[in-house]
């Protein structure tokens, strides 16, 4: 852990404390914080549509849960079909955002120190901060999800986002709504170049495509969610490496698998195919 050379504190709010503070000053507008708002999935996974709809606040079985990042929110508003904002539903999320900076507390993080978050009650966000230009002295921090197996069940319209809403249901990272969290999974690169033919980088692209971690990482990387199968999840995304920057259009696979398509011109792989060695030199 590295902090910053200035800024960049921690900031972090009680959602029940504002939820309290508002209903005290506006029950007219904490009223419209209760009822769905629309949020954007900004590419995120988790179903077809782009938006989803889902209260800041909310209770189940006697249990507050909040939830809420404007951006999201805003950037929902220049979906097409999503409903524009009311002023006082615009008001509403102003008043949030002021009382939030009115309750919350700051900290300086520092090398040893651990600061764990509940997210269903708790806000947190940090301050602008610049960096040490000195190589390895940039701002460095490590973030942990925790999903736990005793998790609380959630309010109705919460699904959207966190998958099962049910007690026990192991949630977070990025696709909660198909119940499977994001790994870091390794790239592998394809160099594709004049003449190439797809039987070329099939092989390769098969034996990556199969290939997994050693036995104790499988079984770490085996998303268990409840009432779902156990399923493993691909660990190597495929990239194309061409001359130029135009998409390419391929006949699918020979195992039915869509071909590659995406093109990058500065990539970071683990691993750098060359479907065959017959080929003229290319420059990339």
């Amino acid at each position: 852990m590295r902090p910053a050379a200035t800024g960049g504190l921690s900031k972090v709010a009680s959602a029940v404390a504002v939820h309290n503070a508002i209903l005290e000053r506006r029950p007219d507008l904490h009223a419209l914080l209760c009822e769905p708002y629309y949020h954007s999935r900004q590419g995120e996974a988790g179903g077809e549509l782009k938006y989803y709809t889902m209260p800041l606040f909310a209770v189940r079985d006697g249990r507050f849960t909040s939830q809420y990042s404007r951006t999201f929110v805003e950037a929902a508003q220049r979906i097409p079909g999503v409903p524009r904002m009311t002023a006082a539903q615009d008001e509403a999320l102003d008043l949030w955002a002021e009382m939030c900076e009115e309750l919350c507390y700051t900290m300086d993080i520092r090398p040893g120190d651990i600061q764990l978050l509940n997210n269903h009650v708790v806000y947190h966000a940090r301050t602008t901060y610049e960096d040490d230009p000195t190589p390895g002295r940039d701002r460095f921090l490590m973030r942990l999800w925790l999903s736990m197996s005793n998790s609380r069940a959630l309010p109705e319209g919460y699904e959207a986002l966190w998958g099962s809403i049910e007690p026990g249901a192991l949630r977070g990272g990025i696709a909660q709504a198909s119940g499977r969290t994001r790994m870091n999974r390794k790239r592998v690169g394809i160099l594709v170049f004049p003449d190439v033919g797809v039987l070329d980088f099939c092989g390769p692209f098969e034996v990556f495509s199969v290939t997994r971690l050693d036995e104790e990482r499988r079984r770490e990387d085996t998303v268990v969610s409840a009432g779902v199968r156990p399923r493993r999840q691909q660990q190597m995304n495929f990239f194309n490496i061409t001359a130029e920057s135009e998409e390419l259009a391929w006949p699918a696979a020979s195992s039915g698998r869509p071909a590659f398509s995406q093109t990058i011109k500065t990539p970071i792989f683990i691993a750098l195919v060359l479907p065959s060695l017959s080929f003229s030199p290319v420059k990339i």
